[in-house]
């Protein structure tokens, strides 16, 4: 089981953009102005959220097993993602992960092909990508705070290694 685990986390290393580093972990005060529903699309969505992509990249891994290994180093990646922004909803924001409860897997595609397969995910990496710049764009208006570096640290963390999944897809369609 210790092999499986140490091969897991050096997969990510390869599918996570490690120039840039996850967030020191701080405390949140309860008087931030950040919301946890800017979060929650990121989060849960059916169709554009990082359960999705585990759930996608996962169900392709199956299906492709001359890409299997790259879709589910990314689905890792994800996994550190979703993890990630749970903590920070629920643990530092006191948000709900309620809407999570309703997520049916309905926008979970999985192609006819491996390139479609990689198409299809490298639709699904820049719609994340549009959606963390959302946020960021949502948080420039907090008040200044170390709350509010944390979020810009971590969406920033987010979207350096959405655009590194992003250009894995691309290389690989490219041959």
């Amino acid at each position: 089981m210790q092999n499986i685990t140490l091969n897991l986390i050096k997969n990510d290393q390869k599918f996570a953009d490690e120039s840039v580093k996850y967030p020191l972990d701080i405390e949140f005060s309860k008087n931030t102005d950040i919301r946890p529903e800017w979060f929650m699309k990121s989060l849960n969505s059916d169709t554009s959220s990082e359960l999705q992509a585990i759930n996608q990249y996962t169900t392709q891994h199956a299906y492709y097993s001359n890409i299997s290994d790259i879709l589910l180093g990314i689905s890792v990646t994800e996994m550190r993602h979703y993890k990630h922004l749970t903590e920070l909803v629920v643990e530092k924001l006191n948000g709900s992960l309620v809407s999570t409860r309703n997520y049916n897997g309905i926008g979970i595609k999985i192609g006819n092909s491996w390139q479609e397969a990689v198409s299809i995910n490298i639709d699904g990496e820049k719609s994340a990508i549009k959606e963390y710049n959302h946020i960021l764009r949502s948080l420039q208006f907090c008040e200044e705070s170390k709350e509010k570096q944390y979020c810009i640290d971590l969406v920033n963390k987010l979207i350096a290694d959405e655009k590194l999944h992003l250009k894995i897809l691309e290389e690989l369609l490219k041959g």
